[in-house]
């Protein structure tokens, strides 16, 4: 089972963005995994508690909204705005 863990602790919100792509939240840490190659990222340094809202842009930017913290755009290169 633990070739299978992508993090730790209670996930708060999950997303599947267009291209299959699964969004993970828990706290202040966003994971992002890729189911059909069975890869997943952390994407670091967010500084977001609580991510309450994951928006799809048309262009395929995710938006992430937060309790207190604001928002933060992810482009294609998964670097933050």
């Amino acid at each position: 089972m633990e070739k299978y863990k992508v993090i730790d602790g209670r996930i708060k919100r999950l997303y599947q963005d267009r291209k299959g792509t699964i969004w993970i939240a828990k706290g202040d840490d966003v994971c992002k995994y890729d189911p059909e190659k069975g890869n997943h990222q952390l994407i670091q340094s967010l500084n977001l508690s609580d991510v309450n809202i994951f928006v799809e842009h048309s262009d395929g930017i995710m938006l992430l909204t937060s309790k207190g913290n604001g928002m933060i755009w992810i482009d294609h290169t998964d670097s933050a705005r």
